[in-house]
């Protein structure tokens, strides 16, 4: 009897040994996925600022300044 106690609670702390893997692999896959989720966010960030900088140089570029957008178009209404 006392051998099937002893095998019992071997057992059980087995299981516990067990569930505290499963928990802590749980708590890593969680802190991963929150990192991972981080990084994603910034390197979107990232991107879109670079995106934003390179459409305002090509507006720049090409489509000139408010300014001056406004300045040639008073230009056009005295010619008129």
């Amino acid at each position: 009897m006392a051998s099937q106690t002893q095998g019992i609670q071997q057992l059980l702390a087995a299981e516990k040994r067990a569930d505290e893997k499963v928990n802590q692999a749980r708590k890593r896959k969680a802190l991963k996925l929150k990192k991972a989720k981080e990084e994603a966010q910034a390197e979107v960030l990232r991107f879109r600022e670079e995106r934003d900088k390179q459409f305002k140089e090509y507006e720049k570029q090409y489509m000139g300044s408010k300014e001056s957008n406004a300045a040639m178009m008073k230009k056009q209404q005295l010619k008129r």
